[in-house]
């Protein structure tokens, strides 16, 4: 009776205290959903839209951050001191710069770049005496990498360099390559550029065929040109003849020597616990008979190939980041910022670690494809995922994250192209969860189910990690997997107006869903770029499930995951729906609903501040009906 006393006691100074602070006005904001979003004219219907929109939009982000790279230097070089030295650590070598050049009103120089800035630099100086910034037509050098020249005027010189736009390339390369959709670059004066990631050329015409789109680069007088209706990526691939056993046990030397003997296969790889990859004669189905009868395979699969989760597409934060406010992030940062302790980890195409905007953000990896080669990113996606997640933020530098204070665990599995096999997938998953990973991002996922693969995803749920995936990109609802497993958290995306996008696969497993319409980022080669797919979408989870985590670590995986489904904000059709799952996730919502504000520890006694905050939040979170 004295603990029943107690609890009601507690529960009324809860809600007295909770009133008051209310009424104070320190309540939260009103999430601001306009102030960021960027002016999008329309959702996207098809391919050339999406491609033409979301390159120029990586154009435009590494424009702009070029400028502010430029500025920064220029601070330097003219600061109080101006000695060799500072000079130097002005005028560094990196990676966006394909060459850079001081030169001072009094006839002095400095830089590196050779030939390339000395043919361009009278462009340059007529550019500038119109106006303090210049940025030239893009253009191949003689190895077909693709620059453009850009300047800025200080006080006493100019600093001007030729920036390179690889990113740009790559991500107008990932939609020819994926899509069918071919996009150019073209500013006035400029000889028009079909964009072909690396071997860029000037003078070539986009074809006519197909549906057609154009959008503008900020700050430039460029515009990109897509053409093309998109092809499907083939629902169904495999690696040729490869096919996934798993024994219960790990076979030994002179049993697996057997094994290729009498069966005709080849073992091409293991994973020490007894799951093998196989290459099996042409009568394959025989192979796999005497597997299954003779050899006590528990079960034998083709090999899959999964592949990326994206459509191409801070500072950075108020004009390009729409995404933050639009799911209530500004709130949330009130309550928490994150912890080092919780990890994410991305299995993904690497993380480039020398990002900037990364350092200090990047838990120990590993590299799955090849284990003596550290998780360096050498396509661009999971350095787009990492930044999404866990980017280092409110530091004056590129963008905001979810998770600032947060890390993220490269777990490289797919290669440059952002294609990678089942068998590799199930082991990133299964070495991330053994070396400390609280959550594990998949932006990826194949269109065949494989058991080798849920294997892998039932034993990272079993050892406390929720695992977030990707839905896909084809806008059908063929299931995707792993997304389509009951064990994961599958996302679908939304645009800035918190309408489903229509390239997003949908489904009745779609639990939450999350921004995934020309989402900025950090990029590979310490640059940023604008993308989209549920690639994207997913992390935005992914980096919430760690927030809520850091908030309440005493909370099991199913609590966190519960916490973000109940929290997100309904929409479509009343409950869930295959489109939006439980609703748009929400990350004010969850933190609140994780934990009662910290300062409540302090005054009341712990047991009924958490019964009477729990009891709160159980019947506040809407839960999905359907």
């Amino acid at each position: 009776m004295a603990r029943t006393g107690l609890r009601r006691r507690g529960i009324a100074g809860v809600v007295a205290l909770w009133t008051a602070v209310w009424i104070a006005g320190s309540g939260p904001l009103p999430p601001s959903r306009d102030r960021a979003a960027p002016d999008l004219g329309h959702t996207p219907r098809h391919a050339a839209q999406v491609a033409a929109r979301d390159v120029a939009l990586t154009a435009s982000l590494t424009v702009a951050e070029a400028r502010r790279d430029l500025e920064n230097r220029i601070r330097l070089l003219e600061g109080p001191r101006r000695d060799a030295e500072a000079v130097r650590r002005s005028l560094r070598p990196e990676c966006r710069w394909i060459g850079l050049r001081w030169r001072g009103d009094r006839g002095e120089t400095a830089g590196y770049g050779g030939k390339l800035l000395s043919e361009t630099e009278r462009e340059v100086l007529r550019g500038v005496a119109s106006g303090g910034w210049y940025v030239g037509a893009a253009r191949p050098d003689g190895a077909g990498r693709l620059y453009c020249p850009v300047g800025l005027r200080g006080r006493s010189g100019l600093l001007w360099g030729l920036l390179s736009l690889e990113p740009v390339e790559r991500a107008a390369e990932a939609y020819r390559r994926q899509f069918g959709v071919a996009a150019g670059l073209q500013a006035p004066g400029g000889a028009p550029l079909l964009l072909e990631g690396g071997r860029s050329r000037t003078g070539r015409e986009l074809r006519a065929e197909g549906l057609h789109a154009q959008a503008a680069v900020d700050g430039t007088d460029w515009h990109v040109r897509a053409t093309g209706e998109g092809r499907r990526v083939p629902p169904l691939r495999h690696r040729d003849g490869e096919w996934i056993a798993k024994f219960a046990k790990p076979l030994d030397p002179r049993r697996k020597e057997r094994l290729e003997r009498e069966t005709g296969a080849r073992v091409l790889r293991d994973d020490g616990r007894g799951g093998y990859v196989l290459r099996l004669p042409p009568n394959a189905a025989m192979a796999r008979e005497a597997l299954l009868r003779s050899w006590g395979a528990r079960y034998v699969e083709r090999h899959g190939i999964a592949r990326t989760n994206r459509i191409p597409d801070d500072p950075l934060y108020v004009p390009y980041q729409w995404n933050m406010p639009m799911i209530d992030a500004e709130n949330g940062w009130r309550l928490t910022t994150g912890d080092p302790g919780v990890v994410v980890a991305v299995v993904d195409t690497g993380i480039d670690l020398s990002h900037p905007d990364l350092t200090g953000q990047i838990a120990p990896g590993v590299n799955i494809l090849d284990p003596n080669s550290p998780p360096q990113d050498d396509n661009g996606h999971g350095t787009h995922v990492a930044g999404i997640i866990a980017a280092r933020s409110n530091n004056g530098v590129g963008v905001a994250s979810l998770d600032w204070r947060g890390r993220v665990m490269p777990v490289k599995v797919l290669d440059r192209d952002g294609a990678g096999s089942a068998f590799d997938v199930a082991r990133g998953i299964v070495w991330a969860v053994d070396h400390g990973a609280k959550v594990v991002n998949l932006s990826l996922g194949q269109t065949e189910d494989c058991q080798y693969l849920r294997e892998a995803v039932r034993y990272a749920v079993d050892r406390g990690v929720l695992v977030v995936a990707a839905m896909g990109n084809d806008g059908t609802d063929a299931p995707e997997y792993p997304a389509a497993y009951p064990e994961v958290l599958a996302v679908t995306a939304v645009d800035p107006g918190g309408e489903f996008a229509p390239f997003s696969n949908y489904g009745s497993h779609a639990g939450v869903a999350a921004p995934g319409v020309s989402i900025a980022s950090t990029f590979a080669g310490g640059q940023y770029a604008a993308l989209s797919g549920t690639s994207m979408a997913a992390p935005h989870v992914a980096g919430l499930a760690a927030l809520v985590w850091t908030q309440n670590p005493g909370l099991s995986a199913a609590q966190v995951r519960d916490i973000v489904v109940r929290s997100a904000v309904d929409a479509g059709p009343p409950g869930r729906d295959p489109q939006y799952g439980y609703g748009v996730v929400n990350v004010s919502a969850a933190l609140r609903a994780a934990h009662p504000p910290r300062w409540l520890w302090r005054i009341l006694p712990w047991w009924p501040v958490k019964d009477a905050w729990n009891g709160f939040a159980k019947s506040t979170i809407p839960r999905g009906r359907g």
